[in-house]
């Protein structure tokens, strides 16, 4: 009995036949271990299997047995022309995803994935591993506007998802494209508060090196009132009203916001008051020189 076993095991014959039998698994399983005896039994294998393939050449399962073969013996470029044929027969088939990934782990070569995966995306097809596996092909390859592209298509494929938000206003943030960041920070926090401490030391970076962006700095006081944080709040608020004359209208309606929120806070108080005052000292100004001005 064992010995019928072993012959069915290592009988080329025998192994094409389970393929006719639609057990591709199995089959793939018993030439691997036909190869590994002896390597050279490839071509037959082949030759067999495109026989198979024949009778049906658009039989996707024959094809993708024969790219793992491939694959198997280190034959990567055969393997990977079996995969684009698959693509082009099923964009939908995940196996070819699957092993497109293996192809890419084994060879370290992103033009093995990146052109299939990108356009199956292109097509809407959100298979498990192009998500798992673009983004960090992208980050490595440091490829900002593909990942920005990628996050943006995950998005209208699953608008639910708060950490493909975050991850994109981070993107935009490397980018330089500080209205996107603020945008989408923005609308992040409307649905989830919990991602405020991201979003504030996203802006406060933004602000080391871009210190006079007036915008970026309102967004943040608007941050940080959300946060509870009335001291930071008012630390920009100061700093905004000592950067610009022209925000002191915009500083009052704020100062208002933050007591609002926190009445009892005592140096809010006296920081309102001393703006209050900055104010009437503008508007004394502004008369006397439109007084001089008709003189």
């Amino acid at each position: 009995m064992q010995i019928q076993i072993r012959h069915h095991l290592f009988n080329i014959d025998y192994i094409t036949s389970l393929v006719r039998q639609q057990q591709y698994m199995e089959a793939l399983d018993r030439y691997k271990q036909c190869l590994q005896k002896k390597p050279s039994l490839l071509p037959q294998i082949l030759l067999d299997l495109y026989k198979e393939l024949s009778k049906n050449t658009y039989n996707v399962h024959i094809k993708l047995l024969i790219s793992e073969l491939y694959f198997f013996q280190n034959f990567l470029s055969d393997a990977y022309i079996e995969l684009e044929e698959i693509y082009s027969i099923d964009k939908t088939f995940s196996q070819t995803f699957f092993v497109l990934n293996k192809l890419y782990k084994k060879s370290n070569d992103s033009q093995f994935v990146v052109p299939i995966f990108h356009d199956a995306i292109n097509n809407d097809i959100f298979d498990s591993t192009i998500i798992d596996v673009l983004p960090k092909i992208y980050f490595d390859e440091n490829n900002i506007d593909g990942s920005i592209s990628l996050f943006n298509k995950l998005l209208v494929h699953q608008p639910e998802n708060e950490h493909y938000y975050k991850t994109l206003a981070e993107l935009y943030k490397i980018k330089g494209d500080y209205k996107k960041t603020v945008s989408i920070f923005t609308s992040l926090i409307s649905k989830s508060p919990h991602f405020l401490p991201e979003a504030i030391t996203a802006l406060e970076d933004i602000l080391t090196i871009h210190s006079t962006d007036t915008s970026i700095r309102q967004s943040l006081i608007s941050f940080y009132i959300k946060s509870c944080n009335p001291n930071d709040a008012l630390m920009h608020l100061e700093q905004l009203s000592q950067m610009s004359s022209k925000f002191k209208k915009e500083a009052t309606t704020i100062y208002k916001e933050l007591l609002e929120h926190f009445p009892s806070e005592y140096h809010i108080i006296c920081s309102f008051i001393t703006h209050l005052s900055s104010c009437k000292h503008i508007i004394v100004r502004f008369f006397l020189l439109l007084n001089c001005y008709w003189l």
